[in-house]
């Protein structure tokens, strides 16, 4: 498929029939996924390290990314939780438009800072999905994090670093169903005239709810405190002949 200088909303319109608009500032484009009534469903699985907080429901009614890199973290995305714990793992939902190129992507969890992403806790940096699927097929990723402890709001997202500088690889997912909330911010690039910082992301014109961010927490330690693995509890029996079951 050849890119034109044209905004994503035309190129839907063209394909799908209609679409959820993108917008664009001279040659800074936003774009959407959306295809007329369609709504892709992610799986179903629970936590894998720890308690779970997602906004979604698990349905996705379309996708939004920045079509180009800006410096960091300018395009950023993010979504906001509280909770007690560390995070052990951010959950996030992703599909491309075009093929996956192989683009990389930093994951963060910040601190609150009254209301808008604050200090960073947690960077997984140039973090690399082996795949990501064309939209309306999409991918949940758990990504391992450690040694972010949160007590109270915080925030978590990432930030898109294309191939090339552009265009978009993947889209993070958006969930607009009926009764569903959450809070999402972006930091849009100061060239777009936007007031300074981090903003609600419905400030780019695509309408959404919550974004396919969440984390997993569990059990913070105390400071100098190892975790236990399945592994180093078996050798502390090893020799006894008592092995847990």
């Amino acid at each position: 498929m050849t890119r034109s200088r044209t905004t994503l909303a035309a190129l839907f319109a063209g394909l799908f029939l209609t679409g959820v608009p993108g917008d664009c500032w001279g040659d800074i484009e936003i774009g959407s996924l959306s295809h007329t009534g369609l709504t892709a469903t992610s799986d179903s699985r629970g936590a894998t390290c720890g308690s779970l907080l997602w906004h979604s429901d698990g349905t996705w009614e379309n996708g939004i990314a920045y079509s180009a890199t800006w410096p960091r973290y300018y395009g950023a995305f993010a979504e906001c939780y509280s909770g007690t714990g560390e995070v052990c793992s951010v959950r996030a939902a992703f599909a491309c438009y075009w093929e996956f190129r192989g683009s990389k992507a930093d994951i963060l969890v910040w601190g609150d800072a009254g209301g808008i992403p604050g200090e960073v806790l947690c960077l997984v940096p140039d973090w690399q999905p082996d795949f990501v699927p064309q939209w309306p097929e999409v991918r949940v990723f758990d990504i391992p994090v450690t040694g972010c402890c949160v007590d109270g709001p915080f925030w978590v997202g990432f930030w898109g670093n294309w191939i090339g500088g552009g265009p978009e690889d993947f889209y993070i997912l958006i969930d607009n169903s009926p009764g569903s909330t959450g809070c999402s911010y972006t930091n849009p690039p100061p060239e777009w005239g936007f007031p300074e910082g981090w903003q609600p992301a419905t400030i780019l014109g695509v309408p959404l709810k919550n974004l396919g961010l969440g984390v997993e927490l569990r059990e913070c330690l105390p400071v100098g405190a190892e975790r236990s693995t399945w592994g180093r509890v078996k050798s502390l029996y090893r020799g006894s002949g008592a092995v847990p079951r």
